[in-house]
């Protein structure tokens, strides 16, 4: 619950999940998600890259937002 923060910079492993917790940041400018360094432990098939589906969920996620955050996520699996 922590809706002034306007930059978020994440290291740490990708989870559809957490995609949805980033709506509350209603001040959201910048997020940058690496996963890279971390195994992808959540549903994804065999050779399936979460990256496409941790951006829709995020994009999901800024949908009610008047001005979208630009966000980066990178994952290299």
């Amino acid at each position: 619950m922590l809706p002034s923060i306007e930059k978020v910079y994440l290291e740490v492993p990708l989870h559809i999940a957490g995609s949805s917790c980033f709506s509350r940041m209603t001040k959201l400018k910048v997020l940058d998600w690496d996963g890279s360094p971390y195994p992808y432990l959540g549903d994804a098939k065999d050779g399936e890259n979460p990256k496409e589906k941790v951006i829709s969920a995020l994009e999901s996620a800024f949908s009610g937002f008047v001005e979208k955050p630009v966000f980066t996520v990178d994952f290299i699996g």
